[in-house]
């Protein structure tokens, strides 16, 4: 007798309503399907990806077959219908395997287990016990069951869940298989919400092989409590301050999408409130920044918004503040703004320090809560902590930037509250090579990339991102890290990132030993040709 041939079909769309594009957020190094594929893949059977052929799923399509994956496509709704199609060369006596793309769980031995059972059953349909955790979920049935059921049913309801009616009219059972899991384990091992994610990614984060660890070893740590609160602690996102520029003006070195458009942006500004975010950071200089986060934060006012006064030339009044400041609070809808920065230090001094004295009279007045600065250079922050009033500095400091050591090496002697914008250097430090980077002479950008990515390996970081992140995050000083988003699936990223272990002190040290002193020209965007 021919041995029957077994098909895992993993179901995958990027149009979830709770979680848009889920399937591509990135876990253990991979995106989420690309890990869940792995996980299953196996010489005893073969695998293929299901999704849509839909617009919104052609990345999703790309990026399987740019990962070496096989890819069927066909109705968004007829899920069924997919199925059929991913098994078209199959024998009706074969079996197909179903899974879901978005339960990074499952393994290989699982998919073994249940085929293995379901032969000995003689069974149209066999699936994994309900008693298991909640995502630890597959079935399998025969290829021929699988067809049976598409010449029977036009119920949406049977073509969009696949195997309701395979459960209703054939012969099924349920797997009495547990994997070494124990009972009543609180584990959810889903990632269909932004605190299920994060959950997953804190877990991914803490096994040396997110591919081939088993499913056991994954259940017992999204079992443990600590999982969730340190994935989707408030605490530790809200060390994340949205970065506003993205928001109003196509931002950023790297920058290939543009500017999102306004109903996009509103929705992003919303999902990271959702999310834990509880500083945005904008200027009036940012586009419409400003009015897009008056219109998503209506309703939210638990959110800080950190604020920066136009730019002011050189012959502009003092009282060009005063016309900054209001219409900051007329954008951003709100009779009070929580924190404003002058965007340029040398505000400070200029016209005899009178734009300094207006934004002192505003706060006197009750329409600033607090004061603080933008700077460039040491200098510049030099002059900002000389200055009384000011409560706030924000620094563009990054892993290749000594500039600031002495200051932030020494928190006890910064009375002010450090945010820390250009984590990235305008994403510099997270391009795939060095061809946006600006040609300064004696600076070698292939080989600093090469370097951060020899101490991603040696950390066992997760990539670029992830180094820059908790580089940032190791450093006491810091009180908030800026970090600008152009998609929802990038502050889901950012996210994730915030709420990982900083580095080691003696591996900070390892990277500030490593990139030593860089040149003005480099370090400072304003200065880039």
């Amino acid at each position: 007798m021919t041995a029957r041939r077994v098909r895992v079909v993993l179901q995958a769309r990027t149009n979830s309503s709770r979680l848009p594009a889920k399937v591509l957020l990135p876990l253990g190094g991979l995106p989420l399907i690309v890990l869940a594929a792995r996980r299953v893949t196996s010489p005893a059977h073969e695998l293929v990806v299901a999704t849509s052929v839909e617009e919104s799923d052609d990345r999703l399509a790309a990026l399987l077959a740019e990962s070496g994956l096989d890819v069927v496509r066909g109705s968004l709704d007829d899920v069924l219908g997919r199925f059929v199609a991913a098994v078209s060369d199959l024998s009706d006596d074969d079996v197909v395997v179903r899974l879901t793309g978005d339960n990074p769980v499952p393994d290989h031995e699982v998919v073994e287990a249940l085929v293995e059972e379901f032969l000995a059953a003689d069974l149209d349909y066999l699936k994994l016990s309900d008693e298991l955790p909640y995502g630890l979920a597959a079935a399998a049935f025969s290829v021929g069951a699988l067809r049976r059921a598409d010449g029977a049913t036009d119920d949406p309801a049977d073509r969009e869940h696949v195997t309701s009616w395979l459960r209703r009219e054939l012969r099924s059972g349920t797997s009495t298989q547990r994997f070494g899991i124990p009972e009543g384990s609180a584990a959810r091992c889903t990632v269909d919400t932004l605190e299920e994610y994060l959950a997953m990614a804190a877990a991914v984060a803490r096994v040396a092989d997110p591919v081939g660890v088993p499913a056991r070893d994954l259940v017992a740590l999204l079992a443990e409590p600590a999982v969730p609160a340190v994935a989707s602690g408030r605490a530790d996102i809200a060390r994340m301050s949205l970065g506003g520029a993205q928001l109003g003006l196509a931002y950023g070195r790297v920058n290939t999408v543009g500017k999102p458009d306004r109903a996009s942006a509103v929705d992003l500004v919303r999902r990271a409130v959702a999310a834990g975010v509880r500083t945005i950071d904008t200027a009036r200089a940012y586009g419409d920044s400003e009015a897009v986060l008056g219109e998503a934060l209506l309703g939210s006012p638990s959110v800080r918004v950190v604020t920066k006064v136009a730019p002011l030339g050189a012959d502009a009044p003092a009282e060009a503040v005063d016309a900054s400041v209001l219409r900051s609070l007329h954008e951003l809808r709100t009779r009070q703004l929580d924190t404003v920065l002058l965007h340029r230090a040398s505000d400070i001094t200029a016209d005899g320090g009178r734009r300094w004295d207006r934004l002192l009279a505003l706060a006197d007045q009750g329409l600033v809560r607090r004061l603080g600065a933008s700077v460039q250079s040491p200098a510049e922050l030099e002059l900002a902590l000389a200055t009384p009033g000011i409560e706030v500095v924000q620094v563009p400091y990054h892993a290749l930037d000594r500039r600031w050591d002495a200051w932030l090496r020494s928190p006890e002697s910064l009375d002010v509250e450090v945010h820390v914008r250009s984590v990235f250097l305008q994403g510099l430090l997270l391009a795939p090579d060095a061809a946006r980077w600006p040609r300064v002479p004696g600076v070698d950008p292939d080989g600093l990339l090469e370097a951060l990515d020899g101490f991603v390996e040696r950390f066992a970081r997760l990539d670029r991102a992830d180094l820059c992140v908790a580089f940032v995050q190791a450093n006491p000083a810091v009180s908030r890290l800026v970090l600008g988003v152009d998609t929802s699936e990038q502050l889901l990223s950012n996210a994730a990132l915030v709420a990982r272990a900083p580095l080691e002190d003696d591996q900070v040290l390892e990277v500030e030993r490593a990139f030593g002193e860089l040149p003005e020209q480099l370090l400072n965007p304003a200065l880039w040709s």
